[in-house]
């Protein structure tokens, strides 16, 4: 018999009512009567008295609920249980939300040659995200620029992908031909933009090599809202040359800026039971960075 009928008669019990027995589990009422009079049938006695507005369970309904309670308890047990021993042997993957779709496509071209995709769980999250769920155990890696300094548990260890050089993103007003460098005047009377959820924007702001008139900068939220300050304002932040994600506006890189920006995969220490997948992966990703 469907475990179906044992929940709606729970639930019509719980909450005294068949219309909201109903709507709790997106069915009409007059479903959630014909599922009860089938349970009753198939048991061989009466499960609910009705009388004077009130659903209250008769002495063998009281019986059946307390059994049903039971077994759909070990129903969402089971379906947890079985849902964690899936998890158990997915690698759960987190990347920087602005990592765009050129290192998304080396990573799928890594599954396609060498795993199915079925072992590997992927997310795109921002910096502050990752760093708390790889320190809470829900991811096994995370690829990024930097981990919260409040989220560095003694468990994550790291490994250096790759070093770029830091550019400067621009909107779209800033088109000029076919030129990919600028020169820091070419910044004079612009605002510049930063993040804290991006580490790149906001890496050299106090650095020695940054002209005077580039340090008033504004703080942003998140990527997106950097993006559009950025797009609205005629303005500049600082970012990957390589990797930054984004649909619009231009990417330039600045004469005599020769910064870097270092690209990293953080890992759980502890996941041994997934630890040679992790490392097979990671070997992989660290492999093709070298191309």
């Amino acid at each position: 018999m469907s475990i179906w009928k044992y929940q709606y008669f729970v639930d019509v019990i719980d909450l005294k009512s068949f219309t909201k027995a109903g709507k709790k589990n997106f069915v009409s009422q007059t479903a959630i009567s014909q599922q009860i009079s089938q349970l009753e049938k198939s048991i061989g006695g009466k499960l609910v008295n009705r009388g004077n507005g009130e659903v209250t369970p008769t002495q063998l309904g009281k019986l059946v609920y307390r059994r049903a309670a039971e077994m759909i308890r070990l129903d969402e047990q089971m379906l947890r249980e079985i849902e964690e021993m899936k998890d158990a042997a997915v690698l759960r993957v987190g990347i920087d939300s602005s990592v765009n779709k050129s290192f998304w496509g080396m990573i799928q071209s890594i599954l396609d040659d060498h795993y199915k995709e079925e072992d590997f769980r992927f997310s795109r999250l921002d910096y502050t995200t990752g760093s708390m769920m790889l320190d809470k155990n829900d991811l096994d890696i995370y690829v990024g620029y930097g981990l919260h300094t409040r989220s560095r548990g003694l468990n994550i260890g790291e490994i250096l992908l790759c070093r770029n050089r830091l550019g400067v993103f621009t909107g779209d007003n800033w088109l000029r031909g076919e030129e990919k460098s600028i020169d820091f005047e070419d910044l004079r009377g612009h605002p510049v933009y930063a993040s804290a959820a991006y580490p790149c924007s906001t890496q050299i702001l106090d650095s020695a090599c940054m002209p005077g008139f580039a340090r008033e900068v504004k703080m942003t939220g998140n990527l997106e809202t950097l993006a559009l300050k950025v797009e609205m304002n005629n303005g500049y932040t600082f970012a990957d040359s390589r990797y930054f994600s984004f649909c619009t506006g231009r990417m330039y890189l600045v004469n005599g800026l020769m910064e870097m920006c270092s690209l990293r995969l953080y890992y759980r220490t502890d996941c041994a039971e997934k630890e040679g997948l992790l490392r097979d992966f990671m070997e992989k990703v660290k492999e093709v960075q070298r191309l």
